[in-house]
């Protein structure tokens, strides 16, 4: 006999066992329901057959036939409304009313574990099991022309899909990709809730199989050091795939500042590929300033939907010289050439001679069909259309004016003394003067320009109709990016280039505006202005990633383009290659630039400047044979090294 405290441990013992039991899951739970049916079944078909109990009493019922019977009352409670026997009735009753429970608690059990499985689906949580992908870890607006971008560089792909881990709510995530993103073409994008600096999240999206890994930054501005701990996840997994020259990672992670740049380079080693947004954007705001038009070319290159760089095997060039190469195809343009040993050259010397193991760098719209290269028969250079006379570009001072200040404005300043000749002018317009003058005390001696500065606000149209507009030949309006919310900053850019626009057709000025806009959506509303009013934003960062997550060998290339020491795009005027008004092929272009050491890759029709369907007039790796006729004011497109 169980004395009452032995009653009572008994009783908790159980209690405990119980609750740990309806707490394993789902499945010891049917365990449960089903042994309990069973034995209930088994319970009242004993007493029915002892009782002898049946449906029909003139019928001898087998106990099997009559388990069956029973545990079908238990599963299907109606079974009982056609039975014309009130002791069978009767006696069913119990596996009915026991059959209701059970079944019930089945159903509700079932019910509550599909609802499980639904929300961990929502929650973004299961393994990825793609091949060959590409994965973007974090979340910011760089993310959808990204995508968009990869959708057309992968539109020949039969299985292509992007996958992003971010610390986001998947269905928020899916929720503004469908309503940013159109036409996919096939593309697959799988969205993971995660930490992209946890391992085990990290495990989530099958990093050993993708193709590519993008790391972006997030649009607070503040996410370097994430980032940096981002590839240290990705390059230090204890289950990343073999570290051999086949199996690297092709990582492409953006940075806003050079401040942790050599400790990424340190732990992401050849893996990894980095784009310094900042310093990005700032060296092509001031070539875009210094150069009208040159952003359309940017555009155009950089975008999937037009030609692409690519690097091309050179077998059939061994022994012969550059030169021959620009001649060989009619629908391909050669830009340089990459050596065995991974050296790049923009626009080498013409005699350049092609050795075993060379790449070809070329501009075509595909390559996955490219044409055999015509190494015999004579282009037609009509030598007589070249201009006679060697016209030299005078480079002359620049008074270049910034409205604005933000992160980037001191490398700029920097930048834009790597490109001005000696006596050229800055004048600076900012809220903050103080702040202005501790950036560049960092940069300080700035060669080649004397800067000064003035307080106001840039949107006020009187201050901005005291400035010399008449003196200028520049103007850059730089975003308050560090100091308002987005689209405060981008309505002041906005109203800033209106007034500017304005008081350049009143006093008949002449400067070109390069401005900078941080929304997307905003560019819409500057587009009333002209092109040369370049909208510079995280758009032209997110056209250069997904252009190395598809190639890391562009990333040389890149730095060459964008370096002010290297040779870079230039638009020239037609007169100092061809002679104006008069048919002349793109194969006698060629050969105009040649004499200049000058590789030519398009032209800019004046015509069609204003024209977005026409790509503002810019045309790049045009067919050789097409004739042109050149008139004042249009451009011919080179790469070179100086103006």
């Amino acid at each position: 006999m169980l004395s009452k405290k032995q009653y009572q441990k008994l009783l908790r013992r159980f209690q405990y066992e119980f609750d740990n039991l309806m707490t394993g899951g789902l499945m010891p739970l049917v365990i449960i329901l089903a042994l309990f049916a069973l034995t209930l079944t088994f319970i009242i078909t004993t007493i029915g057959v002892f009782f002898y109990v049946q449906e029909d009493p003139k019928e001898q019922m087998s106990y099997l036939e009559a388990y069956w019977q029973v545990f079908m009352h238990v599963i299907d409670q109606g079974t009982i409304t056609d039975k014309k026997n009130w002791s069978f009735r009767l006696l069913m009753l119990t596996p009915t009313f026991f059959g209701i429970f059970t079944m019930g608690t089945l159903v509700a059990l079932i019910t509550t574990r599909v609802n499980i499985i639904l929300g961990k689906l929502r929650k973004g949580r299961s393994i990825v099991l793609e091949e060959n992908h590409t994965v973007i870890l974090g979340w910011s607006s760089k993310i959808f022309p990204i995508i968009h971008e990869l959708i057309k560089a992968n539109a020949n792909q039969k299985r292509s899909c992007i996958v992003i881990l971010a610390n986001k709510d998947k269905i928020e995530m899916q929720d503004e990709i469908k309503q940013k993103i159109g036409d996919r073409q096939g593309l697959r994008v799988v969205c993971r809730t995660g930490n992209p600096i946890d391992l085990d999240d990290l495990d989530i999206v099958n990093l050993q199989e993708a193709k590519a890994v993008i790391v972006v930054s997030p649009d607070d501005n503040l996410s370097d050091t994430q980032n940096v701990k981002t590839i240290l996840a990705i390059t230090n997994h204890p289950k990343r795939r073999p570290k051999t020259d086949e199996n690297l990672y092709n990582i492409v992670a953006e940075l806003q500042t050079e401040n942790n740049k050599e400790i990424a380079n340190i732990i992401g080693g050849d893996e990894l590929t980095l784009v310094i947004s900042n310093e990005v954007i700032a060296r092509i705001a001031v070539q875009t300033c210094l150069q009208a038009g040159l952003s359309a070319v940017y555009n155009v290159l950089l975008d999937f939907d037009n030609v692409d760089i690519y690097f091309h095997t050179a077998k059939k060039f061994t022994g012969l010289t550059f030169y021959d190469a620009l001649f060989a195809f009619e629908n391909i343009t050669v830009i340089g050439l990459q050596r065995k040993t991974g050296l790049v050259m923009l626009n080498p010397k013409a005699k350049t001679k092609i050795n075993d193991g060379d790449k070809l760098i070329i501009l075509a719209e595909d390559d996955d069909n490219l044409p055999e290269p015509d190494l015999i028969n004579p282009r037609p250079i009509e030598i007589e259309r070249i201009t006679e006379e060697n016209i030299q570009i005078v480079k002359n001072e620049k008074f270049i004016l910034i409205l604005g200040w933000n992160a980037e404005g001191a490398t700029i300043v920097q930048q834009i003394g790597n490109y001005v000749v000696q006596g050229s002018k800055i004048l600076i317009l900012s809220n903050d003067i103080t702040q202005v003058e501790k950036d560049l005390e960092l940069i300080m001696p700035i060669r080649n320009v004397q800067v000064s500065f003035k307080e106001g606000d840039v949107s006020n149209r009187k201050i901005l109709g005291q400035l010399p507009l008449i003196e200028l030949s520049n103007i850059m309006i730089l975003s308050y990016s560090d100091t308002m919310p987005v689209q405060e900053a981008d309505a002041i850019t906005l109203v800033c280039l209106m007034h500017l626009r304005d008081l350049k057709a009143q006093r008949k000025c002449t400067f070109t505006i390069v401005s900078e806009m941080l929304d997307l959506k905003n560019r819409t509303l500057a587009e009333v202005a002209k092109p040369d009013d370049f909208i510079i934003s995280d758009h032209i960062i997110s056209l250069i990633i997904a252009q190395l997550s598809e190639n890391r060998e562009l990333k040389v290339v890149f730095e060459e383009l964008f370096d002010s020491q290297g040779a870079e795009f230039y638009l020239k005027p037609a007169e100092i290659y061809v002679n104006l008004n008069q048919d002349v092929n793109f194969y006698t272009v060629t050969q105009a630039a040649i004499q200049r050491e000058e590789v030519a890759v398009g032209y800019r029709i004046r015509e069609y400047a204003d024209n977005p369907e026409k790509n503002y007039g810019i045309v790049l790796n045009p067919q050789k044979h097409n004739k042109v006729k050149f008139v004042e004011g249009d451009r011919i497109i080179v790469i070179a090294q100086d103006l």
